[in-house]
């Protein structure tokens, strides 16, 4: 038993919380006997790239990302599953990279007219090359825990702007 005087205060041997490292323990009967109560419900994440079209932009030029996420029809009902993705995060990765690099992430938004959460994603600082693009959806957790998800990758080819070329003539007379 140790004395709840000092530092040792904070690290009491009894159930419950743990101050000193974060730590909790585990009712395990009332996790089993709550399991069955548990809803699980997967989740899928599609990318488009919504700019340049076609995917292929000048070095420095903007690229636009939008990601859906949503819960697989089947599952459940839009009136069920809303509240909790939104205001979720969402990641978008260059996979291209070694290790992978990841661009930004923001936050999902409803869209009704797809009756499903997108986040854009914009920028203008991809190198020169062929990237493979994903989105991801790290799960949430709520009353209802929504898996993980990530996108089929996309494409976006970073070019090197056109060069202009000219003839210019010069016309110098030597006295």
């Amino acid at each position: 038993d140790c004395p709840s005087t000092g530092l040792l205060q904070y690290f009491a041997a009894a159930p419950g919380y743990d101050l000193a490292t974060g730590l909790g323990s585990v009712n395990a009967l009332n996790l089993f006997q709550q399991w069955d109560n548990a809803i699980f419900r997967s989740t899928a994440t599609t990318l488009q790239v919504t700019s340049p079209e076609g995917g292929i932009a000048n070095s420095g030029q903007t690229v636009s990302l939008t990601a859906s996420v949503y819960v697989p029809s089947s599952q459940t009902s839009s009136q069920e599953w809303g509240p909790p993705l939104a205001g979720s995060n969402v990641s978008f990765w260059d996979m291209s990279s070694s290790p992978s690099t990841q661009l930004g992430s923001t936050t999902l938004g409803y869209s009704a007219p797809t009756d499903d959460f997108v986040a854009t994603f914009s920028t203008s600082s991809l190198p020169v090359g062929v990237h493979s693009i994903t989105a991801t959806f790290p799960g949430n957790l709520s009353s209802i825990y929504y898996g993980s998800s990530t996108s089929a990758p996309v494409t976006v080819t970073m070019q090197q702007p056109s060069s202009t070329t000219g003839t210019i003539q010069v016309n110098a007379t030597l006295n």
